[in-house]
């Protein structure tokens, strides 16, 4: 078959993606894929026939920061853009599926009669008492807040984006939509998450299918500094926090720096959008190499840096600076694998070396837990798009 995929944010929300095309293109298909023209090179270096749409994630997320009230007016612009762009890709293809937040790919493919699937990098994109909608920080509230906050999603999706898409859909002459959330999810959810850390929820009414995270190989050796770092003593603690800015950076590796101090251990810093420094600090590594060789990863709370530490098998905090990143650190907490979490506004270095020191207890429960991962959710992907 012919397949499109569709893909636009940062890196946490493109990799696991490029791990679905790579899948598809293994199992015998042909592939195509839309995503940031940022993360083209990155795209055509494993072999994949990458199309640039829309935006430059990177420099918009040092623009927007964490700010939605920023980020909502570029995404519904967006919606014009990534229509009129896509219209090419999806000509021929036999299957489209797409993790986009402002999906218009759902409509070009109804209106060709292409079969569609959307993924889900996050249960918490399904409406569900279990869970709040992902611009929402707070978690634990009772199951009927949690469905008031749904409620209100339905609301800010109608007022920004449900003009835009049904004018997309009145150029494909397609009926308009009521529910242009749901729209992307009823052809049917393939959910990429690992079921030990967040199962789906039971009361979700769109057609959904679990299969496990997408984890991208990654051949690369760590570089001769790194290993340096990992041999001159006790396991280091990570700590990154991957496509998510600083306006601080001096500062925020001020902090960081502290932390480790105060918890009394090495910290290997990941330099990331944020622009960390430090005596010890690594750009672009790989980190499912990395991170079985740490004691504690501290990270953002993206679900595909989430899912690494799971299966690494390592304990975490998580630094959640927007959307599903509270999700994911409040799915961490519950799970056993995290020494706690600490909200990017209220970050502190005494805060942080709390959390660190009770990460350093949970070792056991971190290696358990990751022995329930197989590492297969891209071949089921595969499977239950190409039925």
């Amino acid at each position: 078959m012919k397949v499109l995929v569709v893909t636009f944010g940062t890196r946490g929300d493109v990799q696991p993606m490029l791990a679905l095309a790579l899948g598809l293109r293994a199992a015998g298909h042909e592939v195509r894929v839309a995503l940031p023209p940022n993360a083209v090179g990155w795209a055509a270096s494993l072999g994949l026939q990458a199309h640039g749409v829309g935006v430059d994630f990177e420099v918009t997320m040092r623009e927007v920061g964490t700010r939605l009230d920023k980020a909502l007016p570029i995404m519904q612009s967006e919606i014009a853009v990534h229509a009129k762009a896509l219209v090419p890709l999806v000509d021929g293809v036999d299957r489209v599926v797409s993790a986009s937040l402002y999906d218009v790919a759902v409509s070009l493919a109804e209106a060709r009669g292409i079969a569609y699937r959307h993924v889900a990098l996050a249960p918490q994109v399904l409406p569900s008492g279990d869970h709040p909608f992902p611009g929402l920080a707070a978690m634990g509230l009772p199951p009927w807040a949690n469905r008031l906050s749904w409620w209100v999603n339905g609301g800010v999706w109608k007022l920004w984006f449900r003009s835009r898409i049904n004018a997309v859909r009145r150029d494909l002459g397609l009926a308009p939509v009521v529910d242009v959330y749901r729209q992307r999810l009823s052809p049917g959810v393939i959910a990429a998450s690992e079921p030990a850390l967040a199962p789906l929820p039971g009361d979700i009414d769109v057609p959904a299918t679990q299969v496990g995270s997408f984890y991208l190989p990654d051949a690369r050796p760590l570089e001769p500094v790194v290993e340096d770092v990992l041999a001159a003593g006790d396991k280091p603690v990570f700590v990154g926090f991957g496509s998510m800015p600083s306006t601080e950076p001096a500062k925020l590796s001020a902090l960081v720096a502290e932390a480790g101090r105060i918890a009394g251990v090495r910290c290997l810093v990941g330099r990331g959008w944020a622009g960390l420094s430090g005596d010890c600090v690594v750009g672009d590594v790989n980190h499912a190499a990395l991170f079985p060789r740490c004691a504690v990863v501290v990270h953002h709370g993206g679900a595909g840096t989430t899912a690494t530490v799971l299966r690494a098998g390592v304990p975490q905090v998580v630094v959640p600076h927007v959307f599903d990143q509270f999700y994911w650190a409040e799915r961490a907490l519950r799970a056993g694998v995290s020494g706690g979490t600490v909200p990017r506004k209220r970050l502190t270095a005494q805060r942080l070396a709390a959390a660190i020191r009770q990460a350093l207890t949970l070792g056991e429960r971190a290696r358990a837990l990751a022995s329930t991962v197989d590492g297969r959710g891209v071949e089921r992907g595969v499977d239950v798009l190409c039925k």
